[in-house]
C-alpha cells in the first residue's frame, strides 16, 4: 500500500507522542482493505460525510490545537475535473446528538493515483469543547452530473469507537453509526494530529511514570512543587478502575493485564499517559 506519510495509529484512549506530534486515532491498523461503502448511484459518489469523534475531555485536554489530519483512500475512480473532498474540524459537547460548530475546512483535490494511499492534510483549529469531530465530506457528484467514484479507506482490523456517516441521498440526515446500517466491519482510517506543547506542556514535560510496563507498582515522578494531585486510571473502554489522591506510588496488582490510561490532575493542568499492566 502506498502512503503519503507514516502514521502511528492508536485507539481513542491512546495518545501517540513524539518530540513533534500527538496523534489521536480509533484504529488499530492503518492497512486499507477493500470493503468501504459510500452513498451514490451507478458507481458515482453522492453527498457523504464520514465522521470520527474524539472525546478530548476524557483524555485530559482542555484544548487540542489541530495541525493536520489524515484519512485513508480505498479508491478514487473516473474523477471529474477538479474533484475534491473537504476535511473539516468541528467541536461539540455531545456526539452524535450535539450541535457541531465548524472551526476549520480545507478542500483536498483527489485523483485516481490517490487510490490506496493515506492523505495527510495540514489544517489549523483550536478545539476547546469536550469533543473534537473530524469529517471527510464528498460533493454530490451523482446529483450534479459528475463522474467520480470515491470510497474512504477502511479495514476490518479493529477500532475503539464506531465511525459515523450521513448522506441526504441515502436518507441518513443525521450522523449514523456505520455498524447500524449494515457495515460493522468498515473501520475508517482517520486521525488527528497536534503539537504536544500546544496541547498541554505540563502533560509531556513534567510527569514521568516507571516502570512502564509494570507488573504491579507504578511510580509517579513530578516536580517537587507539586504536592496536591488527583489520580485516576481508566480501562480502554473508558471505565474508571482506580481513583486516589497525592500518592506517588500506585499498586496496580489488582488490575487485569492490559492497557490503561493514567490521568493526573493538578493545579497546573491535567496529564494523561498510557500505562501497561502485564
Amino acid at each position: 500500500m502506498k502512503k503519503n506519510y507514516i502514521l502511528f495509529l492508536f485507539t481513542l484512549l491512546f495518545v501517540c507522542t513524539t518530540n513533534a506530534q500527538i496523534t489521536l486515532s480509533q484504529s488499530t491498523s492503518e492497512t486499507i482493505v477493500a470493503g468501504s461503502v459510500a452513498c451514490g448511484a451507478a458507481g458515482v459518489v453522492s453527498d457523504n460525510i464520514f465522521y470520527r469523534a474524539f472525546d478530548i475531555n476524557a483524555l485530559g485536554y482542555p484544548q487540542f490545537d489541530v495541525t493536520e489530519v489524515a484519512f485513508g483512500i480505498e479508491a478514487v475512480t473516473n474523477e471529474s475535473v477538479g474533484f475534491a473532498v473537504d476535511v473539516v474540524i468541528y467541536e461539540t459537547t455531545a456526539f452524535p446528538a450535539g450541535t457541531l460548530t465548524e472551526l476549520a475546512r480545507v478542500s483536498v483535490p483527489l485523483v485516481t493515483a490517490d487510490t490506496g494511499t493515506i492523505k495527510i492534510v495540514p489544517i489549523t483549529a483550536s478545539v476547546t469543547a469536550d469533543i473534537l469531530v473530524f469529517t471527510v465530506e464528498t460533493p454530490d457528484e451523482s446529483g450534479s452530473g459528475g463522474t467520480t467514484g470515491f470510497q474512504i479507506g477502511s479495514n476490518n482490523l479493529g477500532q475503539s469507537a464506531s465511525g459515523f456517516l450521513s448522506s441526504v441521498a441515502c436518507g441518513l440526515t443525521t450522523p449514523t453509526d456505520i455498524s447500524l446500517v449494515g457495515f460493522p466491519d468498515m473501520h475508517m482510517v482517520m486521525t488527528v494530529t497536534s503539537d504536544p506543547l500546544s496541547v498541554d506542556e505540563f502533560s509531556f514535560n513534567s510527569l514521568s511514570v516507571s516502570p512502564n510496563p509494570t507488573s504491579d507498582i507504578l511510580n509517579l515522578e513530578m516536580p517537587n512543587s507539586i504536592t496536591e494531585f488527583n489520580t485516576e486510571i481508566y480501562s480502554v473502554t473508558g471505565k474508571l478502575v482506580y481513583k486516589g489522591s497525592n500518592k506517588a506510588q500506585l499498586d496496580l496488582s489488582n488490575l487485569n493485564s492490559g492497557v490503561y490510561i493514567l490521568k493526573v490532575t493538578t493545579d497546573n493542568g491535567t496529564v494523561s499517559k498510557k500505562v501497561i499492566r502485564y
